[in-house]
């Protein structure tokens, strides 16, 4: 179910980080050039600079920062080609849109990054090791290198995933990794200014576990305030909103098939079980559905597809499985499964308040008559 489900369940934040977006990006417009040196070219200040690099020019001694001059010096045979900052941006919107197969709560997370609250949602796909490693998996297919961490709080899944070995950061013992994990990383990795890097640095303080040593009042005085609110964040001390890239609805269920199904028949089976699970959502709120959408994703969905969708509406609120199906049934020849459907979303879009359920004189549940039916 949506995440009202999952409000006593501990927070868990899947930070997915793309190192090589815009190189990848241009690799997968020009599959031919994707395996040598590449490096993506900004102008600063009156001269030409590497923004962004692949593994291949990587590797030759190339790196984010340094002058074009100085890189070509380093690897003459590197290719470049201009930075598209917006066009950037437009793809990670993409992205973060297609990980919605995993959670509806998903956003950009600064230029190179997804994050996702995947709270009450991994066991879906096997636990979180098993959902990373799907979406590295088929990140890697479509030609995107990535890292992938989760943590409790956004700020150490990012941090992990940048600087540290990334996967799962699992408790042990009843207590949480995420202190003991954060320790030995540089203090770049609580998303700190470059000047407080620095100055953190010249006074022996490299790592975040060196912070622990000194008295918070020390730290702000000398630092600034935002030192402690960044640290506080990555060890859960603060709250750190994560706003999904759309609004989520407040009622969904969500099915991850364990293998790909095509006919008619189980399509309709899964839908059956899906409005089971949410008109048993509306009934504990006392709502029903006057607007639904059912998602199918399909084993082949590229990056830059949507996923298929149907909707429904009804001329009142109703949570009745079959009432439901039978509005459903009407669109469900509208599915192309392709070589097959493996996940399915049902989410109720707009919803109304709804009576405990009743039975009318006429035998009709809800007390909802025929003629809504037939209306619908």
């Amino acid at each position: 179910m949506g995440k009202g489900g999952a409000e006593r369940t501990a927070r868990r934040i899947l930070s997915l980080w793309l190192p090589r977006l815009p190189t990848d990006a241009y690799g997968r417009r020009h599959p031919e050039r994707r395996d040598h040196p590449l490096a993506a070219i900004l102008a600063e200040r009156g001269r030409l600079g590497v923004a962004a690099v692949n593994r291949a020019a990587a590797e030759a001694g190339v790196h984010p920062g340094m002058s074009l001059a100085d890189a070509r010096a380093i690897e003459p045979a590197l290719a470049v080609f201009d930075a598209e900052p917006e066009s950037d941006a437009h793809l990670l919107e993409r992205i973060a849109g297609w990980c919605t197969r995993y959670t509806p709560w998903t956003a950009p997370d600064g230029p190179d990054g997804v994050a996702l609250d995947i709270t009450g949602c991994a066991h879906l796909f096997g636990g979180e090791e098993a959902m990373a490693a799907d979406l590295t998996a088929r990140l890697t297919a479509a030609g995107f290198e990535s890292r992938i961490s989760v943590a409790d709080t956004p700020a150490a899944a990012w941090a992990l995933a940048r600087f540290g070995k990334g996967g799962p950061a699992k408790r042990e013992g009843g207590g949480n990794r995420d202190d003991s994990l954060l320790s030995p990383l540089p203090v770049a990795a609580l998303r700190l200014p470059a000047a407080t890097v620095e100055g953190l640095a010249a006074v022996g303080l490299r790592r975040i576990g060196d912070l622990h040593a000194l008295p918070r009042a020390t730290l702000a005085a000398r630092f600034g305030p935002e030192l402690l609110r960044r640290l506080d964040q990555a060890h859960g001390r603060l709250d750190e909103p994560l706003s999904p890239r759309l609004p989520v609805p407040p009622h969904s269920a969500r099915l991850a098939l364990p293998e790909p199904i095509t006919t008619a028949e189980a399509i309709a089976e899964a839908l059956r079980r899906l409005l089971a699970a949410l008109c048993a959502g509306l009934e504990k709120t006392g709502e029903g559905a006057r607007r639904l959408r059912l998602e199918l994703h399909r084993v082949d969905r590229r990056l830059e597809d949507a996923p298929q969708t149907l909707a429904i509406g009804t001329g009142h609120p109703v949570r009745r499985p079959d009432a439901l199906m039978r509005l459903f049934a009407q669109k469900l020849d509208r599915v192309e499964p392709g070589p097959g459907l493996e996940l399915m979303v049902l989410s109720a879009t707009e919803t109304g308040p709804l009576a405990a359920a009743q039975t009318a004189l006429d035998g009709d549940a809800d007390g909802q008559p025929e003629l809504g039916e037939l209306m619908d």
